[in-house]
């Protein structure tokens, strides 16, 4: 077709010249000066609403508990302090009958008991005496008296006249209502501090959403303003190492083992639906989440469909994805533009082992990597392009990963990396930089609005003084704790960083040489990848806690740091280099391999080397492991000539392989060998996955009552010495408690249950020491001596004592000596009567069958593993008190249950009766993580069943308003 200037009268054609002008214009980039005023504007205006956002009002939901006085009443608050608590008295009544007008606490806890109110008439006076404060007055002749308790003071007036007042903190703790025997004329009201149930205004809510709409109007017109100087082209082609990484991805999900705070978040993202926030379940008076912590709201939507552990790991699995498409695909090109096979190798390999050990979980970990490598990538493109839009939506992204915790401070690093570059490439234009500065810091605190959505200013701070107060909070001078208790963490942690902490070392050397230090590798990505791993140990320095799972924020810069190593060897290298990189490798996981490989609780069942680290008989290889590194290293420092280029780098990326390959084939293996029947975190998810989920509530069974499966009299015709009440429903046998007493059974015949190994022999027995023996014979020769355990809570004098005889046993006898009088305990004093119940197998019940009639209190350190028990609730300042506790420590309920940590049932034990109920997990006593379950039964004492009135209402709250001190 002819061109339509060609075809024009010539003496209306423009000159050639003119008309090549004309279309270089029209292809330059429109430069518009006036929309960075017009972004800079918007931006602070975005940044000046955020700014406020935190002081703006929220509506607190409140809650008012009313007691009549006619029976005690439970009141287990949480926190333990309410925000106001009101006694008022009817005189005549209760100077009728004077004494203890009211007492707040009948917790066992020593700190709340330490904390408790109570209030008494005596003589003519009002006695208080309030967290250990006395005060008293005299009380004049009145009809009405009312005492006050609020944040400010303690104030007692007689009939509306104020007659008493004491400034001053006082309010007392509080987990129930009593009055002492004989008063009358008593009522209380109670204001539980509800200071964290909150939700936004209107007022906060317009306001934030007009901040994020500035906010986007100004990237949009940033991202106008700027036209790249480059073209941005993706070039995405999926190979092989994608495949396995992501086999590798859906092996863990279904099989990888958990982390030791999976249990601990579990139960933080059921509180939305109790506490109606982000709440910590678990301690610290349910304080909330925020400012940190948004991305649980998230999870407590996920967990809405099921908490079944595979369906709870699905969603951070899907961010694992991206993560490795993030790094496979546009990370790792930048840094490696020709990848080799080694590379690829070591990239996928150290992905997959730094996936599995530290983010195939809930932590946030995996928020930290991934939000970190967006915002790297987003400022190299940034830079390659000269395109502001990266520029802020890394900037975006950075804050979103810093309001997952404090450690993704680390998402920042990119910038401070680029910082010099950066400058240098805004700095020609003022206006445009500015604009650009202040987008940058509205897009980065942006996240904001997500920090405080529910919550006031004044609330977070209250919660993090809570924190502060209950801890542990450590210094940055302790970091040191945290590599300690690295070094004492199962193998494949420790390896996992140690070879991390290897490769950024060797690029961070091969960095600081000139020229050919880093052969096929981008230098200016290599700074930031070093950088980012230097920024991680300055970031956990100055955070509060001293954990070694923050060394999962690794797990996108240790790969990219493995495979340049890889390609830095592929190349002709001199010695010194493998030397560092590949010696030092084998000397770091040698000393790694000091400690088993024990994953946390129920995960590391059936895993080879969980109980013993790896060793040659009575022998540990760890030492021949490390001697073989150093010696490795020696070899290679003295040659003097380059070493040969392919060997060295197909060496150090099939090693990585091996490590991580060989942590989930023990998975697999540990799934294989327990079989479908028995737990595992496989059995587990591949049952759920066909249907038939709440494997664990399937696997362990209860025994209600143990008297229903004594075992019959002895099958010889020798007379049953079991013929006194011994506990629950069982007969038993005592020795004489001053002389020397012989008790010896006839022969029992051993059920098939027993033998086969479904149930375990149980003998109950109180008083066993060096003077008080209990043996089993078996009708094979062999015996057994009988040595109790005994735990600290809802623990009788009996114990039950499980034996699990070999398949070749018919028939068993108990045997029983005692020396004389009891034995003193060592550390009571108590003297335990030397008794012996009846012989058992037990009947029992499946665990599920209590679902949806009782509640379970489950511990923080299992509730990943048993998501189907429904848990007591927390809400309107108050806890649900449960009906079993399901633990496996010594003290059952640990955290939760004690004031130390700030659990918020601390004071539940003191209103209910602890008894132990066995548990048993049928068929499986061969693991002892199975076998160390305890079911305590809380029965309900005396204040549990009187009922209190109470009123929900709300008030308006400024965000700086002052709220009540918790603890």
């Amino acid at each position: 077709m002819t061109d339509p200037v060609e075809r024009a009268p010539l003496a209306r054609t423009r000159p050639e010249w003119a008309l090549r002008r004309t279309v270089a214009l029209a292809r330059r980039p429109r430069r518009s000066p006036e929309r960075w005023p017009t972004v800079l504007l918007l931006a602070l205006l975005a940044g000046v609403g955020m700014l406020v956002f935190p002081a703006l009002p929220v509506i607190q939901h409140t809650a008012t508990y009313h007691w009549d006085g006619a029976a005690p009443a439970a009141l287990p608050l949480s926190p333990y302090r309410p925000e106001r608590l009101t006694l008022t008295v009817d005189c005549a009544q209760a100077g009728a009958h004077p004494g203890q007008l009211l007492d707040t606490v009948r917790a066992v806890d020593e700190d709340m008991r330490a904390a408790r109110g109570r209030i008494a008439l005596t003589g003519g006076a009002l006695q208080l005496t309030l967290r250990g404060e006395a005060l008293t007055t005299p009380v004049p002749a009145c009809e009405t008296m009312a005492i006050d308790i609020d944040t400010a003071a303690v104030t007692v007036t007689a009939d509306g006249q104020e007659v008493f007042r004491h400034a001053g903190d006082l309010r007392p703790a509080v987990d129930s209502l009593s009055s002492g025997p004989g008063v009358r004329g008593v009522s209380a009201t109670v204001v539980a501090d509800t200071q964290w149930d909150s939700s936004p205004s209107t007022l906060k809510v317009l306001v934030g959403t007009v901040s994020a709409a500035l906010l986007a109007v100004a990237l949009a017109l940033a991202a106008l303003g700027n036209r790249p100087r480059r073209r941005w082209r993706a070039r995405f082609r999926a190979g092989v190492d994608d495949a396995v990484v992501l086999g590798a991805i859906v092996v863990g999900v279904v099989a990888g083992g958990a982390t030791d705070d999976d249990g601990f978040i579990a139960q933080i993202i059921r509180t939305p639906g109790m506490s109606g926030y982000v709440g910590n379940y678990v301690r610290w008076n349910n304080a909330p989440e925020a400012p940190f912590g948004w991305f649980y709201e998230l999870y407590a939507r996920w967990g809405h469909i099921s908490m079944e552990p595979v369906w709870l790991r699905l969603l951070p699995a899907l961010l694992a994805v991206v993560g490795w498409l993030l790094l496979r695909h546009f990370l790792a090109p930048r840094l490696l533009p020709a990848l080799t096979g080694a590379s690829r190798v070591a990239l996928a390999a150290g992905f997959t082992l730094l996936w599995l050990v530290f983010a195939n979980s809930l932590r946030p970990e995996l928020w930290f990597a991934v939000g970190s490598g967006i915002v790297l990538f987003c400022v190299l493109d940034a830079l390659h392009r000269r395109s502001i839009w990266p520029l802020l939506v890394g900037a975006l992204v950075a804050g979103l990963t810093v309001g997952t915790g404090p450690t993704g401070l680390v998402a920042v690093a990119p910038f401070v990396v680029a910082a010099p570059a950066l400058w240098r490439w805004l700095r020609p234009t003022p206006i445009r930089a500015l604009a650009v500065a202040t987008a940058w810091l509205a897009s980065l605190g942006a996240v904001v609005l997500l920090m405080f959505a529910d919550q006031s200013f004044a609330s977070v701070l209250s919660s993090n003084r809570a924190r502060a107060e209950y801890g542990p909070i450590y210094p940055f001078w302790q970091d040191v704790v945290r590599y300690w208790k690295l070094w004492w963490s199962f193998a494949a942690r420790q390896f996992s960083v140690y070879l991390t902490v290897v490769a950024l070392g060797f690029l961070a050397w091969r960095l600081r040489r000139r020229g050919a230090g880093l052969p096929g590798v981008n230098r200016t990505v290599s700074r930031h990848v070093v950088g980012g791993g230097i920024a991680l140990l300055l970031v956990m320095l100055v955070a509060p806690t001293k954990l070694p799972h923050h060394f999962g924020a690794w797990l996108l810069l240790g790969p990219l740091a493995m495979a340049a190593g890889a390609q830095v060897l592929a190349r002709r290298v001199n010695a010194t280099a493998a030397a560092a990189l590949v010696g030092g490798s084998v000397v770091a996981v040698g000393l790694s391999l000091h400690h088993n490989n024990t994953w946390w609780k129920l995960s590391t069942l059936g895993l080879l080397l969980d109980k013993n680290p790896l060793r040659i008989g009575p022998v540990p290889l760890w030492p021949f492991v490390v001697l073989a590194g150093v010696l490795l290293i020696g070899w290679l420092l003295r040659r003097r000539t380059a070493v040969h280029s392919g060997r060295w780098p197909i060496i150090y990326a099939l090693g990585l392989a091996v490590l991580s390959g060989s942590q989930y084939a023990n998975f697999a293996q540990a799934a294989a060998a327990r079989g479908p029947d028995r737990y595992t975190m496989a059995s587990a998810a591949l049952s759920a996955i066909a249907g038939e989920p709440c494997k664990l509530e399937r696997s362990l069974h209860f025994e209600p009552d143990p008297g229903r499966g004594a075992l019959s009299a002895p099958d010889d015709g020798a007379p049953d010495p079991f013929t006194r009440p011994a506990t629950s429903g069982l007969l038993g046998w005592a020795a004489d408690p001053v002389a020397p007493d012989r008790m010896e059974t006839g022969w029992y015949v051993l059920p098939d249950s027993v033998r086969d190994g479904r149930w375990p022999l149980v003998i109950a027995v109180s008083g066993i020491d060096d003077g008080h023996r209990v043996t089993v014979e078996y009708d094979n020769g062999t015996e057994r001596e009988l040595v109790p355990t005994r735990k600290t809570l809802a623990t009788s004098d009996l114990s039950d004592i499980r034996l699990h005889p070999s398949a070749e046993i018919a028939r068993f006898r108990i045997v029983a000596e005692s020396d004389g009088p009891a034995t003193p305990d060592a550390e009571t004093g108590e003297e335990r009567a030397f008794v012996i119940a009846q012989p058992r197998v037990p009947i029992t019940h499946s665990l599920l069958d209590l679902n949806g009639r009782e509640s379970v209190a489950i511990a923080w350190n299992l509730a990943f593993f048993a998501p189907c028990l429904d848990t007591p609730h927390q809400g309107n300042g108050r806890v649900e008190i449960a009906d079993y506790i399901l633990s496996d420590s010594e003290q059952p309920g640990n955290m939760s249950y004690h004031s130390r940590s700030g659990g918020p049932f601390a004071g539940v034990l003191g209103l209910t009766e602890p008894s132990r109920v066995p548990l048993y997990a049928k068929s499986d006593y061969t693991e002892a993580e199975m076998s160390a379950f305890d079911l305590i039964r809380l029965v309900p004492g005396e204040t549990v069943g009187h009922r209190l009135d109470i009123e929900l209402g709300t008030r308006r709250r400024g965000g700086l308003e002052g709220v009540p001190a918790v603890p």
